[in-house]
């Protein structure tokens, strides 16, 4: 049986919920991780979606608080068996571990940490280390937003949801396996689907920064894994453009439901950066190949005409690199 979230005294109790399909290797790892806590998870609750069920796999496990579910029917769609599974545990918050990634000991500690401080907040968000899965060897060193953020003093911080959401226009800023969410939240909601594969995180989690202000520890608290195996790297490029515009488009409808300016909430954000994350915030609205997109965000972000923004973003991304996004 599931645990009951009002064992724990008035303590709130956590979750880790792991999707997984066809890496029973990798998913060992991350269950070691999620169990090695120095707060240990009052549940692990692991959506195998893979063509065989994992035998004996709580058996390796004894006493740990995990429930194993395997679809016995076909494989279902990624964003299908995201949403079913986050709705799965039993707990008050719910950390999301995909199974190639893993947990620093202090993981859940910090998110907890977190909670005591904003528990009204409906998504938590840690940094994230990114390794190649052979040597382990830093490889483009942290997957971190393009927000401030002061490493010597890692306390978490509530940043408004416009700012967040400018963020999420042009991709993840935090780590999918960094998240942290607040289960009443989710049961209460109607979230809706993108229809995606390659973004559907960026979707999903932008719709909770919609409810309020999300909650960011600047610690390193996961590891992300680059491997042969990664889902990104069997997306093809068109087919990633393409739904990179859907969640584009349905983000910033989200932004206008709430009463949020998404060129505004672009401007300010850029005022708060330093000037090498708004390059960098730059580079990905010049990787949306959009020119109405480019028109409307990239002057939004240096705050000057776009023949100027256009300059400097050349400067900074090199003629190469424009050669090769706009196909020169």
């Amino acid at each position: 049986m599931p645990p009951d979230p009002s064992s724990k005294q008035g303590q709130v109790t956590i979750g880790v919920c792991i999707p997984t399909m066809n890496r029973p290797g990798m998913l060992r790892e991350a269950i070691r991780s999620a169990l090695q806590q120095e707060r240990p998870p009052d549940e692990i609750f692991i959506s195998d979606n893979s063509t065989q069920a994992d035998a004996g796999l709580t058996q390796e496990f004894p006493n740990a608080p995990i429930r194993y579910h395997w679809h016995d029917k076909p494989p279902m769609h990624i964003e299908e068996h995201w949403t079913w599974a986050l709705m799965q545990p039993n707990t008050d918050y719910v950390c999301w571990l995909e199974d190639d990634n893993l947990f620093r000991p202090d993981h859940l500690r910090r998110l907890a940490d977190a909670v005591e401080q904003y528990p009204d907040a409906p998504i938590f968000g840690t940094l994230a280390l990114v390794f190649r899965e052979r040597n382990s060897s830093p490889q483009n060193g942290v997957f971190a937003p393009v927000w401030s953020c002061d490493l010597l003093r890692p306390e978490a911080v509530a940043l408004p949801s416009d700012h967040v959401l400018a963020s999420y226009l042009f991709g993840s800023p935090v780590a999918s396996s960094a998240i942290m969410i607040k289960q009443s939240v989710y049961r209460s909601q109607a979230f809706s689907k993108c229809g995606c594969w390659m973004p559907l995180d960026r979707w999903l989690w932008a719709q909770f920064v919609a409810l309020g202000d999300f909650v960011y520890v600047p610690e390193i608290t996961v590891l992300y894994r680059l491997h042969g195996s990664n889902h990104a790297g069997k997306i093809k490029r068109a087919a990633h453009i393409r739904e990179s515009r859907i969640v584009f488009d349905l983000i910033r409808e989200k932004m206008r439901s709430r009463g949020i300016d998404p060129v505004r909430a672009v401007a300010e954000l850029s005022t708060t950066l330093s000037p090498l994350a708004r390059d960098q915030h730059a580079l990905q609205i010049l990787r949306s190949r959009d020119w109405s997109v480019i028109r409307e965000f990239l002057p939004a972000t240096y705050g000057e005409s776009l023949g100027s923004s256009l300059q400097r973003a050349a400067r900074v991304g090199s003629s190469a690199f424009l050669h090769k996004v706009f196909r020169l």
